[in-house]
Parts: C-alpha cells; structure tokens; sequence
C-alpha cells in the first residue's frame, strides 16, 4: 500500500479512520490509509469507492493539464 500524505498548510497524518473533504454543493471526498470515495451531493445512494492507484489513474486521465511555472532563481 502507497503512503498517503496531505498537506494543508503542513503536514497532516493520514490515518486508518476517514477523514472527509467536502465541497458544498458537489459532494465530499472521504478518504483513509486504505481507500477514497466520491459520495454525490444526495450523499445516499451510489458513492464511488477508489483504491489510491484507481483514483490517481482517474486523475490522469480526466481534468485539464497545467504547466507548472518555474519558480525564479
């Protein structure tokens, strides 16, 4: 398993219990050590549940790609 690390501002430990991110309005991320899911906004029925590796793939593969702007020297 990958070792999951989120930053806010600092460090922050990714734990076996869930944590969740939600965006009002869209749905919320709930995520652990183990997996991530994508519950909708209804937030009853039908969430979508991820293994790390699968939710890094969706996010290669969906989104629009960005340049990241070299930091001056």
């Amino acid at each position: 398993m990958p070792q999951i690390k989120l930053q806010l501002g600092k460090p922050v430990e990714i734990e076996r219990a869930d944590s969740t991110i939600t965006i009002q309005g869209i749905g919320k991320l709930v995520f652990s050590q183990g997996s991530v899911e994508w519950w909708n906004k209804s937030g009853k029925v039908n969430y979508k549940t991820f293994t790390w590796q699968e939710f890094a793939d969706v996010l290669q593969a969906n989104g629009t790609a960005k340049k990241k702007k070299a930091k001056p020297a």
